[in-house]
């Protein structure tokens, strides 16, 4: 009996879907060997031996150096524009003023032959996730994204990630704070100068054409299909767009460590279409927008981008597993687990190697690559938004 009750308790527990996190604490914890060590960080920058005084024994002491950074310290919250008439749920007037002390990242791990006794760190985050061999898919409906719009309804928009106060099902997740899916009808229709700090703003054009203004530029430049524009937003900038009738964009905001990047000059970029490598490969077309090269030259940490059309039958993406992979369905539909999605449709996939799928003929996906766990607190973990 007691045999059978363990075979299903060890049943249960392995086919759980449950995703457990590791915190820096528990992931240094379990490196008890010093092998392990080895495998996990290399060669130490360098090892201190020490002779005890109660045993025979050395203690080596393996040190690894990640560098040094200037922490701000003092810092007072950025203001987010809802780009609306409502007051930002994080408006501040206290003045921003902050001091500067040096930090010194290192892991040092204490061993006595090839058992570590103790470790100690700083400035550094190695949290990691325990993989299961079930998959993990998070799949939020058209339906339940968060609603949003401009000049009564002349732009409506749907929200993969809306802002804290949207009722959205999805919160923020890894460094990606914010997501909308933005569309007119007949009427072309204008957002009025409005004002960003401290995040990455992307704003891609899936279908029609935008004029954008800021007060970096100082005038209007059209956006056609296929384009992109990138806003660091820095210190602080004000912009205004026109989206022209029947015309479609994501405008995501990417989170580039909002402690640094508040005291950054803000810069904008255009990217054009014809930029962007194609690859035609595996019954899918694929536009590179950013890889593991970092093509946008993006602050936000590990950011990949790819616009994909997909022909008809069966398909797949390769997932990485220290990623998210995040999918919006722009047009057509797919079959995933016997159920058909459609245009709309926002994926979370993580903890498996393929993601596989029967796609429409022509289907186009748009996908975003971000870490399980940046180096740095994002905004969201800062005010518990995630």
């Amino acid at each position: 009996m007691k045999k059978l009750l363990l075979f299903l308790f060890l049943f249960v527990i392995g086919c759980s879907n449950t995703k457990v996190l590791y915190t820096h604490s528990d992931s240094m914890s379990r490196l008890i060997t010093k092998q392990l060590v080895l495998d996990r960080f290399g060669e130490p920058t360098a090892i201190h031996y020490n002779q005890t005084r109660t045993t025979e024994d050395n203690i080596d002491e393996y040190y690894y150096d990640f560098g040094v950074f200037n922490q701000r310290v003092n810092y007072y919250h950025p203001n987010i524009s809802l780009v609306s008439s409502k007051q930002s749920f994080a408006e501040y007037s206290m003045p921003m003023t902050y001091a500067e002390r040096s930090v010194y990242k290192y892991i040092k791990f204490k061993m006595i032959k090839d058992s570590v006794i103790s470790w100690e760190s700083s400035g550094v985050n190695f949290a990691t996730k325990k993989k299961k061999n079930k998959m993990s898919v998070k799949i939020t409906l058209k339906t339940n994204q968060a609603d949003g719009n401009f000049n009564n309804g002349d732009i409506l928009e749907k929200k993969p990630i809306g802002f804290p106060q949207d009722g959205g099902i999805q919160k923020p997740y890894s460094n990606l704070f914010y997501w909308a899916h933005a569309y007119t009808s007949n009427n072309k229709s204008t957002i009025g100068l409005h004002p960003h700090r401290g995040f990455e703003i992307c704003s891609f054009i899936l279908k029609g054409k935008v004029k954008h203004f800021d007060t970096l530029l100082n005038k209007w430049i059209i956006l056609d299909e296929g384009d992109l524009q990138v806003i660091k937003a820095g210190k602080g900038i004000s912009h205004s767009e026109e989206l022209d009738s029947n015309t479609e964009i994501f405008q995501i905001w990417l989170d580039p460590n909002i402690h640094n990047s508040l005291y950054k000059e803000p810069s904008y970029k255009d990217y054009k279409s014809s930029e962007f490598e194609v690859i035609d490969k595996n019954n899918k077309i694929t536009k590179v927008i950013s890889n593991e090269n970092n093509l946008l030259n993006l602050d936000s940490e590990g950011i990949q981008v790819y616009y994909h059309q997909i022909n008809s039958g069966n398909s797949s993406f390769s997932i990485n597993d220290r990623c998210y992979h995040s999918y919006f369905v722009i047009q057509g539909g797919i079959n995933y687990s016997n159920v058909r999605y459609d245009k709309g449709t926002f994926f979370i996939v993580d903890s498996i190697k393929e993601f596989k799928f029967k796609a429409d003929d022509k289907t186009e996906i748009f996908e975003i690559i971000s870490p399980l766990e940046p180096s740095y607190k994002t905004y969201a973990q800062m005010h518990n938004l995630n």
